[in-house]
C-alpha cells in the first residue's frame, strides 16, 4: 500500500518536471490566460501576417499543431508555425493577398463603398476591401465533453481597393516587361 502511494504521488510530480523542461512557456510571464492583445496583424502589400503569443496558448492547453486559420486544420496552408528563437515564442500565420490565397483557409473578402476621407478625401466614394477572419484551437480530446477552453483571435485588414488594383496592375506590368514565364500573379 506504502509503495502505491509513493507511485501514485511520484508519477504525477515527475511528469510535472518533465513538462517544465521540455516547455519553455512554465514561468514565462506570457503562460497566462490569452487575451485580445496577443496578436499582432501585418497587414501588407502582398501578404497578411499575423504573429500569436505562444505561451497564453499552451497555457489553456493547446499548442500549435492544434491552431488554424478558421477552423480549417486538414489544409497545411492554414496552419501556423512556432517560432522559439524570439522572446516571447510566438506562432506565425501568413497567406498572400489573392483570391487563392485568401480562400484556401476560408477568409472572407468584402467590398464596401464610403465616402473619401484623408488622401481619398478628392472622391465622393471609395471602394474597400477586407480581408477577415480567425485563428482558432481544435480540441485534442475526441469526446463530446471538453476540459480545455477554445482559443481564438479574430484579425482583419482593410485596403482601399484602387491600392489593390494598381499594386497588382504593377505586379503584372513587372511580369510582362522581364518576360518572365514563371511569373505567377
Amino acid at each position: 500500500l506504502r509503495t502505491m502511494w509513493l507511485v501514485l504521488v511520484t508519477y504525477p510530480l515527475a511528469t510535472l518536471l518533465l513538462a517544465r523542461a521540455q516547455n519553455a512557456c512554465i514561468g514565462h510571464s506570457t503562460f497566462r490566460s490569452p487575451v485580445n492583445s496577443d496578436i499582432e496583424v501585418v497587414c501588407g502589400s502582398q501578404t497578411l501576417d499575423l504573429q500569436i503569443l505562444l505561451c497564453p496558448i499552451y497555457f489553456n492547453g493547446y499548442n500549435e499543431s492544434l491552431l488554424s486559420l478558421n477552423s480549417v486544420h486538414s489544409n497545411h496552408l492554414c496552419k501556423g508555425t512556432a517560432d522559439w528563437s524570439v522572446d516571447p515564442p510566438v506562432v506565425r500565420f501568413n497567406f498572400s493577398i489573392t483570391e487563392e490565397g485568401i480562400s484556401a483557409c476560408s477568409s472572407t473578402l468584402t467590398v464596401t463603398q464610403e465616402a473619401g476621407t484623408g488622401l481619398f478625401s478628392d472622391f465622393s466614394h471609395v471602394e474597400y476591401i477586407n480581408i477577415a477572419g480567425m485563428v482558432c484551437s481544435k480540441d485534442p480530446g475526441t469526446g463530446a465533453i471538453t476540459y480545455h477552453q477554445e482559443v481564438m483571435y479574430s484579425f482583419s485588414c482593410r485596403y482601399p481597393l484602387l491600392y489593390l488594383v494598381n499594386n497588382t496592375q504593377m505586379s503584372v506590368l513587372n511580369c510582362l516587361l522581364t518576360h518572365d514565364s514563371y511569373c505567377i500573379q
